[in-house]
């Protein structure tokens, strides 16, 4: 008969209240007793939890070596944790032993810090992680995946098992870490503990069919993922699943089981993230093997790969994503036979057509209806993407091969009706002219061999296409992609999945070669040297002999001149990130810093990508390194933040706003946002800035900086692209216009939609004073120390408020600025700039915003207006004294 909770929590007390004054025997009691007769009711008691950690927080640093001298009392401590299966004393059934493991493991894992931050003995730290090791061995792991339906909560408890790396290396520091041998690592090493783990788990996947395990296996498998750790997670678990899936009786049921898991990960884990791990296992079975790409061993790799991975990952409804994200997502990041395999295993997971003829080894299978409209649709969006002007003019060699591989690859599972397909839309003859009009030879040569291959197709081979070119042999390699569909081949999966890697016959000539050449190049050292002419004159001629120069004579400005040719103008926002987030290279970053208010710009109005970047750009122009010399650096920064602000001003404003009042940005950088905002507001209301040289300057432009606003260049050029509607009139036909009507036209002309309306004070007015108010409560010190600074802020505030005068948010905005202006009167030794600035703000109140409307003004701002009398009398009086 076991103990109750009242003998427990009585059992507990007894031996706390002993301290160190208790006998080894009542600590070894306390530890043993309650485990005779353990039952699933004492320990979902909060008793029993009080219990494991008297034992483990107290009795264990205490105690530590009476503890741990015998088996019997090392299996005690195992048993309190986990339970006991095969003991002598003690026996736990599995449901049991999951319960005490979701109890135990919180509470173990909250000793650790507890352990270091009071000086424990490296010990009583070792004794936890030997533990903790039971936690994660082959039959715990068997035993949790059995009994998952006695789970509580599958991701709190998968949680806490993938916690352990992290919670054990901050115990130990750098203890155990010091090995670069990972057969020397510690069991708890990252680079050790997950492949394990997912190894065991994986090879349950034969064991349990049932849902509850299946999630248990999927939470596990997505927080690696979501911690880090895909690839070797992946890895370890794809390897034994595909060796597992050749082994079983019942294969079609193992691969159910694996499609759901893959399934249920989507919802839990990026599919980005999923597609770049599986892609790189690939790429790992494939490493050794080397071009040429059309080799007979790496083709049979290829078949037998795709067949065995694509059943247990991917099937008709999820394969497509896949797929894509390989032909078109990091374009040139992934060897052509990854791709291959990748192509190869969409095919097989939409399904080839049935053909009772066909028969032995490698025989071609054809493609079912479903599988044609695959191919065409991602033959479709690689040759949207391939004909692409911006692609073909921005993009890099390597770019252009790989994706001109790609479309060789889905080339090669067309037929005759299928390529005419494909060619009927016109992309693919547009892209081959465009890619032929190109200067660059290597280029005309990749649209060629486009070319060669669609009038091959179209035309079964009956006409053939030759420029008459020579071509280089990985051009000829390339071609012979479109003829070599790996997916079509049936393969025998009898046969182990490695192959013979092919020799290389470059390094077997070298290898044997190598002999002879250093008996031939040896020297005699008792020989006369005598001097030839002739490698004096090869001397001469070899540049590499060219001596250095000196450091006063080395032209920087030539070099990064030459470097910055090579560095190609990025054409899209991903690119234009990529670059601003490269700090080592100052040639990259110019080139970026000077390309990024014309790309922001282009991209306004064009679709998401602006708003999507946004984030991203805001953050890297704002933190942009000082410590290089760029010409005109801070001018254009500003350009491009306020391009940025203008074309995502929900997105960009607020987070530009947050810089403001954040710890990390300086104040040069804070001026230079609040220019920014500035800029863009008058922007965005269509201020037109050119019609103040002549009239006297608004309030606010005064705290602006001298740039120029862009608003009707960009008018003019977006007229000048839409061609001139046909006239209608007649030759014949008298058009009576009156100079009333042509009056009215030219003021419609001039009447310009303010983009501040509804976003002016949700983006801009607001967030800056709740900024303010945050500001005053917690970092009053910099607005005391930088009074241009204040200044700024006001004045930004005063080009917001006149932008919106004609908006819905006015009277909000007006009543926001009174409360803000009326707080400065707390603030000691306020500078004259700032009350300058504030007077600016009230006179465009006056003048701007309320003009002709003194009585609603009065109406709406009375209480408000008499405060802000008395103020300004307050300090008039102070002048005077």
């Amino acid at each position: 008969m076991g103990l109750s909770p009242a003998d427990l929590i009585a059992l507990d007390a007894s031996v706390s209240a002993a301290s160190g004054s208790a006998s080894a025997d009542d600590v070894r009691g306390c530890v043993r007793r309650p485990l005779a007769g353990l039952d699933a009711g004492l320990v979902a008691n909060a008793a029993w939890t009080r219990h494991v950690q008297l034992i483990f927080g107290t009795l264990v640093p205490q105690w530590g070596m009476l503890l741990t001298t015998t088996a019997e009392d090392r299996h005690a401590l195992q048993a309190t944790l986990v339970g006991a299966s095969n003991g002598k004393e003690w026996q736990h059934s599995g449901e049991l032993r999951v319960q005490l493991a979701q109890v135990s493991l919180p509470v173990l894992l909250a000793c650790l810090p507890l352990a270091t931050e009071a000086g424990a003995s490296l010990d009583v730290l070792d004794t936890y992680a030997t533990l903790l090791r039971h936690y994660v061995s082959a039959d715990q792991m068997a035993l949790y995946v059995e009994n998952a339906h006695f789970i509580d909560d599958h991701a709190l408890f998968a949680s806490h098992l993938c916690s352990l790396p992290a919670k054990l290396a901050n115990t130990f520091g750098l203890r155990h870490t010091d090995f670069q041998d990972d057969d020397t690592r510690e069991w708890y090493t990252d680079t050790r503990f997950y492949p394990t783990i997912t190894r065991h788990i994986a090879a349950q996947m034969s064991q349990t069919c049932n849902d509850t395990a299946l999630e248990l296996i999927t939470e596990l498998l997505a927080k690696m993922v979501r911690q880090g750790y895909q690839d070797v997670c992946f890895s370890a678990f794809l390897t034994v699943v595909v060796d597992e899936c050749a082994r079983q009786a019942d294969a079609a049921t193992y691969q159910r089981r694996c499609l759901q898991i893959w399934k249920r990960l989507d919802r839990l884990t990026a599919k980005e993230t999923r597609h770049g791990a599986v892609l790189r296992y690939i790429q790992q079975q494939l490493t050794r093997f080397h071009p040429p790409l059309a080799s007979t061993a790496l083709a049979s790799a290829i078949q037998r790969l795709a067949t065995r991975l694509q059943p247990i990952l991917y099937d008709a409804s999820t394969v497509a994503d896949f797929v894509l994200y390989a032909l078109t997502i990091k374009l040139g990041h992934w060897p052509i036979p990854v791709v291959r395999t990748a192509v190869a295993m969409g095919i097989h997971a939409i399904g080839l057509a049935k053909d009772d003829n066909i028969d032995g080894d490698d025989a071609t299978m054809p493609l079912a209806d479903e599988t044609k409209l695959f191919v065409y649709k991602c033959a479709d969006k690689v040759t949207e993407r391939w004909a692409d002007p911006v692609f073909i003019n921005h993009s890099s060699d390597s770019e252009r091969q790989y994706l001109t591989a790609c479309l060789m690859i889905l080339f090669g599972y067309t037929d005759e009706l299928m390529m005419g397909d494909i060619q009927s839309t016109g992309q693919l003859r547009n892209g081959i002219t465009a890619w032929l009009k190109t200067a660059d030879a290597a280029t005309a040569k990749l649209s060629m061999i486009v070319a060669e291959v669609m009038a091959d197709k179209m035309s079964n081979g009956r006409d053939k296409l030759d420029f008459g070119v020579d071509m280089e042999q990985d051009l000829l390699d390339l071609k012979a992609l479109a003829y070599a569909p790996d997916a079509l081949v049936l393969v025998d999966l009898d046969q182990p999945l490695t192959v013979v890697e092919e020799p290389d016959d470059a390094v077997a000539s070298n290898l044997d070669s190598d002999g002879d050449e250093e008996d031939e190049d040896e020297l005699d050292p008792d020989a006369l040297v005598v001097p030839d002419d002739d490698d004096d004159e090869d001397e001469k001629e070899d540049p590499d002999l060219v001596p250095y120069a000196m450091e006063d004579e080395s032209d920087e400005e030539e070099v990064d001149a030459s470097k910055k040719k090579r560095v190609r103008t990025p054409a899209y926002l991903s690119e234009l990130s990529d670059y601003l987030k490269n700090q080592e290279d100052p040639v990259m970053l110019e080139v970026a810093l000077r390309a990024a208010a014309p790309l922001i710009r282009v991209k306004i109005g064009h679709g998401t990508e602006i708003d999507e970047w946004a984030p991203t750009l805001v953050q890297r122009l704002i933190m942009f390194p000082e410590s290089y010399s760029i010409t005109d650096q801070q001018q254009l920064q500003i350009q491009a933040l306020a391009a940025l602000v203008v074309g995502s001003p929900q997105i960009a404003a607020p987070l530009a706003i947050d810089q403001v009042f954040s710890k990390n940005t300086s104040v040069s950088q804070r001026t230079m946002i609040l220019r920014v905002l500035s800029i863009a507001a008058l922007e965005l209301s269509g201020w037109d800035t050119s019609k103040t040289s002549s009239s006297a300057p608004p309030p606010a432009g005064t705290a602006l900086p001298p740039i120029p606003l862009p608003v009707e260049d960009h008018q003019e050029a977006m007229q000048l692209d839409w061609p001139a509607p046909p006239s209608t009139s007649s030759s014949s036909k008298v058009v009576f216009k009156s100079s009333r009507m042509a009056a009215e036209q030219r003021q419609q002309q001039k009447i310009q939609r303010n983009q501040l309306a509804g976003i002016a004070g949700r983006c801009f007015f607001f967030p800056l004073v709740t900024g303010w108010w945050d500001a005053t409560q917690t970092r009053l010190g910099w607005l005391l120390e930088y009074p241009m600074l204040v200044e700024q802020l006001i004045m930004t505030l005063n080009v917001v408020m006149q932008c919106a005068s004609n908006t819905t948010d006015k009277r909000k905005i007006v009543q926001e600025y009174f409360d803000f202006a009326l707080s400065m009167r707390f603030i000691p030794n306020l500078s004259p700039r700032a009350v300058r600035a504030l007077l600016l703000g009230f006179h465009t109140i006056l003048q701007v915003c309320y003009k002709d409307q003194g009585n609603l003004l009065l109406m709406d701002y009375t209480a408000v207006l008499v405060d802000t009398k008395q103020w300004l009398e307050g300090r008039k009086k102070k002048l005077k004294t």
